[in-house]
């Protein structure tokens, strides 16, 4: 054989060793081949940068339309990008003494870079790492300059529907070599190109809407440095806030990642105005010592996007992340921690407290009062009914005032009556999940009210156990089955067991010290990643005599609860316990620990196999403590 022969043989061979290794690893290598591809492409200089959108509403002269879409609206109620400035933001209260600039300012960038959602308009002021900008549904996106795709991503959590774009050898510091930026676009509605193309400035190549955590149509843009260990990136992960007794909301409010934010993100409008105003060869440092020196927690976040942590490096909670997000993350929309959940159990009393004081919440409605309009809803709403949503004011005559429901998902307003104090109306949801409505009146714009949907047939407001499914429903514990009951006096399985166990496990912010092995079950099996977390956490030895379709008893769940959180377990009996927990042999000491915990009462205490209710609330108190 001659050495072109030999050469050919060869490069067949090669060829066919990697179709073995992409059919052995599923696509790792393809996707791994796809991303070294993309990280060698270029594009041509970058001459200056573009704000990412192209038009906004005059909302100064057209306040009203705030949920049009854009190809609703006339060419006439358009203006040109507002320049962001730090000067003319703040908060939208008292409108009527505010300038054309300063509402049209304020609307538009709702959040500031590093600001928080108080909606006060200030900077450095919360975590928010890029800027919310708010826009009529379907509104183009530009590439902000010359670039190449580096991630596209559908998604109806975190940053939704988003594009990642880098731009390469980009002056950011003088003295500094030029470096890679990426610039993230969130919430999208439609998107128009894929990883590895080539985009130009000003190219559109998206529209603007409302997918993943987001409460009404806007753009999340940003612009991340290459320090940055993702994209797009963000200063915190779930498990990190949820472990400090946070939400994403409160999150960001409290700052939470202010340092990582600051390091590794630049302020994105007021980069792009001071890049199209100097040299690129002589462009300064945005990020400069005139910023507020702040102290923070700084912390060792892993890699997260709006409640997605990166499954590179792969621990076993990162590798369940998808499956368990795609209900967990949707819980940080309706804000738990603006609720007053209170749980009165044996002579304790346990409460999640209020945070922002505007959305109260109890066993029937959620309500916003103002000086002169209090609006209020249910909190609680099954799929397809309908429910009535009332606006009461003393002051103002509702027959004759302007009132704009705004709801940021699908609801039907079925029915309106109007009285001079109390206007009335049957709404009807049509999608489940968290729902902000917001009630535009006269040119004030209440602030949000969230409630959640289920498609639970078998619950109701007056539910004993309401507040314990509306909560555990809300942080993605629970959901209806296929015919959408929840079916509360049935057994729990040890399939289900497991899977509330992890998510509670995941919630409180434990993770895993175990190497990961693989369960015996089926990849197609939904309860699969939760059995592999299980070995993982120790709950269980060995998937081999592991039944999930076995009913599971309290003491059992106990066991595995204790056992997993290596949470202290008195070695001694207490006497005046000592009957009551006999008939749990082995167990009966987790089954005490738990009573002296109060998470259990001794009256309820069974043999039987757990039933749903019973398991629901105390995976509630759990949450709770």
């Amino acid at each position: 054989m001659n050495i072109r022969n030999l050469l050919k043989f060869a490069g067949h061979g090669c060829v066919w060793m990697l179709f073995a290794f992409g059919a052995m690893f599923h696509g790792d290598i393809s996707n791994l081949m796809q991303a070294n591809s993309i990280s060698q492409l270029k594009h041509d200089p970058i001459d200056k940068f573009v704000y990412p959108y192209q038009k906004t509403v005059d909302w100064a002269s057209y306040l009203s339309l705030t949920k049009q879409t854009y190809d609703n609206l006339s060419a006439s109620v358009f203006i040109d990008p507002v320049k962001y400035n730090p000067q003319t933001l703040g908060s939208l209260e008292n409108m009527n003494s505010l300038s054309d600039l300063e509402i049209n300012s304020r609307m538009t960038y709702s959040v500031p870079y590093m600001g928080n959602y108080k909606y006060d308009g200030q900077e450095y002021a919360g975590s928010h790492p890029g800027v919310d900008i708010k826009l009529p549904f379907g509104s183009p996106i530009v590439a902000i300059a010359n670039g190449i795709v580096t991630k596209v991503k559908v998604s109806e959590v975190g940053f939704g529907n988003h594009v990642v774009i880098r731009h390469n050898h980009v002056h950011v510091t003088d003295g500094v070599p030029e470096e890679s930026i990426y610039s993230t676009y969130g919430h999208l509605s439609d998107i128009f190109v894929r990883p590895g193309d080539i985009v130009n400035t000003g190219q559109v190549f998206a529209r603007s809407g409302n997918s993943g955590l987001s409460t009404g149509a806007h753009l999340n843009f940003q612009i991340e440095k290459d320090t940055a260990a993702w994209h797009p990136y963000w200063p915190f992960s779930d498990t990190e806030i949820y472990a400090a007794g946070l939400n994403f909301v409160s999150g960001i409010n409290q700052k939470y990642g202010f340092a990582d934010a600051i390091q590794h993100t630049l302020n994105p409008l007021v980069f792009i105005d001071q890049y199209n105003d100097r040299s690129v060869h002589t462009m300064l440092a945005i990020q400069s010592t005139s910023q507020p020196a702040e102290p923070t927690e700084s912390t060792d976040a892993q890699p997260a996007e709006h409640g997605e942590t990166s499954v590179e490096g792969g621990t076993l909670i990162d590798k369940l992340t998808e499956p368990i997000q795609e209900f967990f993350v949707a819980a940080i929309e309706s804000d738990v921690d603006s609720f007053e959940l209170e749980a009165h159990r044996v002579n304790k009393d346990r409460q999640i407290p209020s945070s922002t004081g505007t959305s109260i919440y109890n066993e029937h409605e959620v309500s916003f009062v103002s000086e002169n309009v209090e609006v209020w809803i249910p909190s609680l709403m099954r799929l397809g009914k309908q429910y009535q949503l009332n606006v009461q004011s003393d002051l103002l005559d509702l027959r004759q005032t302007p009132v704009q429901l705004m709801f940021n998902k699908p609801v039907e307003v079925v029915l309106s009556t109007a009285s001079e104090n109390l206007l009335s109306y049957q709404i009807k949801p049509l999608t489940i999940g968290s729902i902000t409505l917001e009630a535009l009146i006269e040119d004030t714009i209440s602030p949000a009210i969230h409630f959640d949907v289920v498609s639970f047939n078998d619950i109701n407001i007056n539910h004993e156990l309401y507040q314990e499914i509306k909560l555990l429903s809300t942080l993605g514990f629970i959901n209806g089955d296929k015919n959408h009951n929840l079916e509360l006096y049935k057994e729990v399985t040890a399939a289900e067991a497991i899977k509330m166990l992890v998510l509670l496990l995941e919630y409180q912010g434990y993770e895993s010290e175990q190497k990961y092995t693989g369960s015996n079950y089926s990849s197609s099996d939904w309860f699969n990643g939760f059995v592999d977390a299980a070995l993982a956490y120790g709950i269980i030895e060995s998937s081999g005599w592991f039944d999930v379709n076995t009913p599971v008893s309290l003491d059992q769940f106990l066991m595995w609860y204790y056992k997993a959180t290596d949470k202290y377990v008195s070695a001694n009996i207490k006497r005046h316990l000592a009957r009551y927990i006999r008939p749990y042999g082995v167990n009966k000491l987790f089954v005490q620990q738990a009573i002296l915990d109060e998470l259990i009462l001794v009256e309820k205490l069974s043999k039987q196999a757990l039933l749903r209710k019973d398991l629901f609330e105390l995976i509630y108190y759990l949450v709770l403590e």
